[in-house]
């Protein structure tokens, strides 16, 4: 089984954390061959960055519980500093980070990425040199 999700944005006030909360707990007692993190599940644009990791630490506890084989961090807009992080604490950091991934599971092939990058290409509007 692959599980993804994106976009909780644990830290921003608006965020659904509770909801995000009793969606892992459901998600305990899964087998999870790939458990992916599409990007921004913390919010570091809204939030001081340590602040969002420490106010979420339930959280990230709950994700390092669940019965997944390998658990993916995709790095976001608003997250992108995960990237850092990892790099930087790469003998201690829980996640693998990479900035897109590729799977094959049972015969078919998935590409994951955040897709902010891809944000130029969908507000194509004819380009000047102004």
């Amino acid at each position: 089984m692959i599980l993804v999700v994106s976009d909780v944005h644990l830290g921003y006030k608006k965020s659904n954390r509770e909801s995000f909360r009793a969606f892992l707990e459901q998600c305990l007692p899964l087998e999870i061959e790939h458990f992916i993190i599409l990007g921004d599940l913390l919010d570091f644009w809204r939030a001081n960055n340590a602040a969002a990791v420490i106010d979420n630490q339930e959280i990230l506890g709950l994700i390092g519980r669940l019965k997944a084989a390998n658990v993916h961090y995709i790095p976001g807009n608003h997250d992108y500093y995960i990237a850092k992080l990892a790099e930087r604490y790469r003998d201690y950091y829980p996640f693998q980070v990479t900035k897109r991934l590729r799977l094959i599971e049972g015969g078919s092939q998935f590409n994951f990425i955040h897709g902010y990058e891809l944000e130029v290409y969908a507000n194509l509007e004819p380009l000047t040199l102004e």
